[in-house]
Protein backbone atom coordinates (compact mmCIF):
# COMPACT_ATOMS: atom_id res chain seq x y z
CA UNK A 1 0.00 0.00 0.00
CA UNK A 2 1.23 3.47 -1.01
CA UNK A 3 0.92 6.50 1.64
CA UNK A 4 -1.81 8.42 0.50
CA UNK A 5 -3.05 10.13 3.24
CA UNK A 6 -2.73 13.53 2.61
CA UNK A 7 -3.54 13.12 -0.65
CA UNK A 8 -6.82 11.07 0.57
CA UNK A 9 -7.86 13.97 3.56
CA UNK A 10 -7.11 17.19 0.80
CA UNK A 11 -9.82 15.33 -1.42
CA UNK A 12 -12.18 14.47 1.06
CA UNK A 13 -12.01 17.33 2.49
CA UNK A 14 -12.70 18.82 -1.36
CA UNK A 15 -15.72 16.55 -1.73
CA UNK A 16 -17.10 17.68 1.88
CA UNK A 17 -16.51 21.26 1.14
CA UNK A 18 -17.92 21.39 -2.29
CA UNK A 19 -20.88 19.30 -0.53
CA UNK A 20 -21.02 22.78 2.14
CA UNK A 21 -20.71 24.52 -1.34
CA UNK A 22 -23.45 23.21 -2.74
CA UNK A 23 -26.45 23.73 0.10
CA UNK A 24 -24.93 27.49 0.26
CA UNK A 25 -25.66 28.12 -3.23
CA UNK A 26 -28.57 26.27 -3.39
CA UNK A 27 -29.83 28.67 -0.28
CA UNK A 28 -28.57 32.20 -1.78
CA UNK A 29 -30.22 31.12 -5.60
CA UNK A 30 -26.53 30.78 -7.30
CA UNK A 31 -27.57 29.83 -10.68
CA UNK A 32 -28.12 26.43 -11.55
CA UNK A 33 -25.05 26.44 -14.30
CA UNK A 34 -22.92 26.75 -11.18
CA UNK A 35 -24.33 24.63 -9.11
CA UNK A 36 -24.38 21.50 -11.91
CA UNK A 37 -20.36 22.28 -12.04
CA UNK A 38 -19.97 21.80 -8.65
CA UNK A 39 -22.09 18.64 -8.45
CA UNK A 40 -19.75 17.45 -11.16
CA UNK A 41 -16.06 18.52 -9.75
CA UNK A 42 -17.54 16.78 -6.47
CA UNK A 43 -17.80 13.50 -8.78
CA UNK A 44 -14.44 14.31 -10.10
CA UNK A 45 -13.10 14.62 -6.84
CA UNK A 46 -14.94 11.59 -5.86
CA UNK A 47 -13.48 9.88 -8.72
CA UNK A 48 -10.07 10.39 -7.81
CA UNK A 49 -10.34 9.61 -4.24
CA UNK A 50 -10.83 6.09 -5.44
CA UNK A 51 -8.78 5.73 -7.50
CA UNK A 52 -5.81 6.31 -4.31
CA UNK A 53 -7.56 4.27 -2.13
CA UNK A 54 -5.57 1.19 -2.48
CA UNK A 55 -6.77 -0.73 1.01
CA UNK A 56 -9.27 -2.57 1.32
CA UNK A 57 -9.93 -1.38 4.87
CA UNK A 58 -11.04 2.15 3.27
CA UNK A 59 -13.46 0.52 0.84
CA UNK A 60 -16.43 0.81 3.39
CA UNK A 61 -15.32 4.18 3.76
CA UNK A 62 -15.27 4.90 0.08
CA UNK A 63 -18.79 3.07 -0.47
CA UNK A 64 -20.26 5.56 2.53
CA UNK A 65 -18.60 8.39 1.07
CA UNK A 66 -19.92 7.58 -2.32
CA UNK A 67 -23.62 6.80 -1.64
CA UNK A 68 -23.62 10.20 0.41
CA UNK A 69 -22.82 12.03 -2.71
CA UNK A 70 -24.84 9.89 -4.76
CA UNK A 71 -28.21 10.68 -2.53
CA UNK A 72 -26.96 14.44 -2.59
CA UNK A 73 -27.08 14.91 -6.32
CA UNK A 74 -30.65 12.90 -6.46
CA UNK A 75 -31.79 15.91 -3.88
CA UNK A 76 -30.02 18.69 -5.56
CA UNK A 77 -31.27 17.67 -8.84
CA UNK A 78 -34.88 17.09 -7.56
CA UNK A 79 -34.97 21.00 -5.79
CA UNK A 80 -33.67 22.19 -9.22
CA UNK A 81 -36.23 20.50 -11.43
Amino acid sequence: MHDHGPAQRLLVQGVLASTNQLVRGLVEGVPQAQLLELMRERRRMLGELDAVFDDASFAGHMRALSAAVAESDRTVEALLA
